[in-house]
């Protein structure tokens, strides 16, 4: 707000980077300089011109509470910074969702040197970093004599504030059952975590079905690997840009029949039978072998897969007919057959 008041120009009060080009009455390019006077809760800027002007939120204005809120949906892109933030106020508060891709050539994110971050708190699914390698860096505005114009000038990274930047996490779901990030927290409606937490995949899946591949990415799509407790997992990177993903498979299941002294299809080898995990298929008829009575086929698991695949037993016992439909709920057994002497 203009005032009707003069200030006599003080050094010790002049704005680092105060000052702007102009024309005079004669039409002369001077050089204008801008202060900053305090008195007591009233701040007020002038120049050495005469002009003068009382900031409109003086320092009562920090006891104001204020907050604002911003949610884009989408990509933001800026020639300088696609996010700029100057919040010179502890008690204002600033909350900025974008769910979607944050990038500026200047920086992504800009921090006037004067922000207080306490009360800011930012939200992206990704974010881009500038040509010195940083998320957000701090800046001051200068006025560029050359250019006859004002410009941002970069201080250098906020690394505190970029830890505290809140990565979205999504997932995209199969076709068959469903998947989910373990480790985020809500916040807004979003799955969020910070760079460096560890997000495993939660994946829940019809009988018959499991995890082939587990990826990382839109575009280009990265695997995961498993921890020491077989889970895929994934480190939120620097930048953010997670999205998760599961291919599937049927679950193999095989059955060797060994026909211990006869013979299957003229064959005293064992017989290989591959299907799929939640096939019911019918046993191999008997096996034949000269003066010998063919009993049952015994069945026994030899590896059990992951206890979520295990399907009820249909009989009580292990002994099976030739004919019988036999649920594969394992992933490897084994089919003996029996004999009893004529």
């Amino acid at each position: 707000m203009k005032i009707d008041r003069k200030f006599d120009p003080n050094p010790e009060e002049i704005i680092e980077g105060g000052f702007r080009t102009e024309k005079d009455k004669d039409g002369n390019l001077i050089t204008v300089r801008t202060y900053k006077h305090v008195e007591g809760d009233r701040v007020y800027y002038y120049d050495n011109l005469g002009n003068a002007w009382e900031e409109v939120l003086t320092e009562k204005g920090k006891e104001v509470e204020d907050t604002t809120k911003i949610e884009i949906t989408g990509d933001v892109t800026a020639e300088e910074g696609a996010i700029v933030l100057d919040v010179p106020y502890e008690k204002s508060k600033v909350d900025v969702i974008v769910d979607g891709t944050v990038s500026g050539e200047l920086a992504s994110v800009l921090l006037d040197e004067r922000t207080d971050t306490s009360n800011v708190t930012l939200t992206v699914w990704a974010i881009t970093e500038n040509d010195n390698g940083n998320l957000a860096e701090r800046y001051k505005t200068v006025f560029n004599a050359e250019k006859g114009d004002w410009e941002k000038e970069l201080l250098g990274a906020d690394e505190e504030f970029e830890q505290e930047i809140q990565y979205i996490i999504k997932v995209e779901q199969p076709e068959k059952g469903t998947l989910a990030a373990e480790g985020t927290y809500e916040y807004e409606g979003y799955d969020v975590a910070h760079q460096g937490d560890e997000i495993t995949l939660k994946v829940d899946l019809p009988f018959g079905y499991r995890v082939r591949n587990a990826y990382n990415g839109t575009d280009v799509k990265v695997k995961l690997t498993r921890n020491n407790k077989g889970q895929y997992f994934l480190t939120v990177p620097r930048g953010g840009g997670v999205m998760l993903s599961v291919t599937l498979e049927r679950v193999p299941a095989v059955i060797t029949y060994y026909p211990e002294g006869g013979t299957i299809n003229g064959s005293t080898d064992p017989y290989v039978f591959r299907s799929c995990i939640a096939f019911r298929p019918a046993l191999l008829e008997a096996p034949v072998w000269e003066g010998h009575e063919f009993l049952y086929w015994n069945i026994q698991t030899v590896k059990k897969d992951d206890a979520k695949w295990v399907a009820p037993d249909p009989a009580s016992d292990k002994q099976y007919a030739p004919g019988d439909l036999f649920y594969l709920k394992n992933e490897v057994i084994t089919a003996t057959a029996v004999w009893a002497e004529k």
